[in-house]
């Protein structure tokens, strides 16, 4: 199974991503991402075990507790999987 762990950003700094992008997208023929699924992925692990997919979510609640994720910051971006598969061959 694959599974990953992310970020989601308030409602009000996606709005401000996706103004931004907006007149980028025409710029390059990728399959942007809807602005109801930007994230920040900060874990992907392509082979987990369903079985223990729990443990994974309860691990990662106890490793962030009470960190203060209020100072992100983002120097770049990424396409998923790669830039090549990027393409808009499928409806976004």
């Amino acid at each position: 199974m694959r599974a990953f762990a992310a970020v989601v950003p308030p409602p009000e700094v996606v709005a401000h991503l996706d103004a931004f992008l907006e007149p980028r997208r025409a710029a390059a023929d990728f399959r942007w991402t809807r602005p109801e699924h930007l994230h920040i992925t900060l874990a992907f692990m392509a082979d987990a075990e369903p079985r223990r997919v729990d443990e994974y979510v309860d691990r990662l609640a106890t490793a962030l507790d009470g960190l203060p994720l209020d100072a992100l910051a983002l120097s770049g971006a990424v396409v998923f999987p790669t830039s090549a598969r990027a393409g808009s061959s499928r409806p976004a």
